[in-house]
């Protein structure tokens, strides 16, 4: 049971918490002996013509942001003798991103979200709206986190399932990471008034148990939690911080929709925004 994890992808506006994203990269690839490719997005602008003739401007960014990935590299010590590439995109970041991914055999991303509530929509970085399309727009699972960590742990791996579908792919993603950091599994399921009257909570507790018993027979620690609640992403962040986990796996079911921002699950959304631990969302194959 192999975790594959070749290429990381931190993509960075050079914020604390985008830099605090490359720290935990580095922490996953020094267990796997990933490559991270560090991932600059220049939006598009209008740029003026007078000043076009007389200098390359993009040159100039580019330059700016070459130097300062060096100089990210070069002062911190635990990103030493791990291999960072450097990389600058231009265009919508969002997109880029999600292009860059696909053309480039991205394994894992990990970035940064302020949550909706604390986004500045006069400054286009990557953080905030941009990570929700992100997990949205992307084939591979996406690493999301608030708040700067200061310490990268994984011990504790919560895992909110809904019992009552196909979960398979989700827990074999848990029990892959859980083995490579020695780590626990939380399964928690959260039952509303609308799901006990389709099934009985025998049932539901049956099944849990039986994917529990899964987990232990591959030697995994694992702890089982059943909660009532009618708000499910309350709940699971609820819980996630009432026992210090250290993240919280999610399946990213996508909703039909026109829009890039809204085409993923209100449920996850507001779990990705919000929760103060990290989120891995893994998006369902088909």
């Amino acid at each position: 049971m192999k975790l594959k994890i070749d290429k990381i992808l931190v993509p960075t506006d050079f914020s604390p918490l985008s830099l605090s994203a490359l720290h935990y990269a580095a922490a996953l690839a020094r267990h796997s002996n990933a490559e991270i490719i560090l991932y600059h997005v220049i939006e598009t602008y209008m740029q003026n013509t007078f000043l076009e003739e007389i200098i390359n401007i993009d040159r100039i960014i580019e330059d700016a942001v070459n130097k300062k990935m060096e100089e990210i590299k070069s002062d911190n010590i635990d990103l030493w003798g791990i291999k960072i590439t450097a990389r600058i995109g231009k265009g919508k970041i969002y997109r880029q991103i999600s292009d860059f991914q696909k053309t480039n055999n991205i394994d894992l991303i990990i970035m940064g979200t302020h949550g909706w509530k604390d986004v500045d929509l006069k400054q286009k970085h990557i953080l905030g709206s941009n990570a929700i399309r992100v997990v949205s727009g992307t084939t591979v699972p996406v690493i999301t986190f608030r708040t700067p960590i200061e310490e990268v742990r994984l011990k504790k791996i919560v895992l909110p399932l809904d019992i009552t579908k196909e979960t398979d792919q989700k827990v074999l993603s848990a029990m892959k990471l859980a083995r490579v950091f020695d780590a626990e599994i939380h399964l928690v399921s959260i039952s509303t008034y609308f799901d006990e009257l389709r099934f009985k909570s025998s049932y539901l507790k049956e099944q849990l148990n039986n994917i529990a018993d899964k987990v232990k027979d591959v030697g995994i620690p694992v702890q089982i939690k059943m909660i009532r609640h009618e708000n499910v992403p309350k709940a699971i962040m609820d819980y996630s911080k009432e026992i210090d986990a250290d993240l919280l796996m999610i399946m990213t079911q996508q909703e039909v929709s026109k829009s890039d921002f809204y085409n993923l699950g209100s449920s996850a959304r507001k779990v990705i925004a919000e929760s103060k631990v990290p989120v891995f969302s893994i998006r369902p194959e088909r």
